[in-house]
């Protein structure tokens, strides 16, 4: 199984700082950006996860895509390395986006993440 814990929606001002990887800003997303913390794993696009846990507890069941990853320098990447911060879009199906604001805050770095335990495991 693999899993990327999750710290946080990266915040609109961050993206629009993130021209190389998001040109058009928020209005070019399919889906949700997400600071993703170290992966023990490699993973690349197209993965696709079916649950997010908050402390150990399913809060979505359904199919998660990963479909872009960059990081802090604003470099696309083809996988999320093993050992590495990203940041990564993810297109949730049947998950209105605002639910998300629930289980997670907005964040603008890594250092601003949840006190909570956050996963994507596919």
């Amino acid at each position: 199984m693999i899993e990327i814990t999750i710290d946080g929606i990266v915040s609109k001002n961050v993206i629009a700082e993130l021209k190389n990887s998001f040109p058009e800003g928020v209005r070019s997303l399919s889906g949700v950006v997400l600071f993703c913390q170290f992966s023990n794993y490699d993973i690349k696009i197209g993965t696709k996860f079916t649950q997010l846990t908050v402390q150990g507890e399913v809060k979505y069941f359904g199919v998660v895509t990963l479909v872009k990853i960059t990081q802090q320098f604003d470099r696309l990447l083809n996988e999320i390395p093993k050992g590495w911060r990203t940041i990564c879009e993810f297109k949730f199906d049947n998950l209105e986006s605002d639910k998300l604001l629930d289980w997670l805050p907005v964040i603008n770095s890594w250092r601003e993440g949840t006190d909570k335990r956050v996963v994507l495991l596919g």
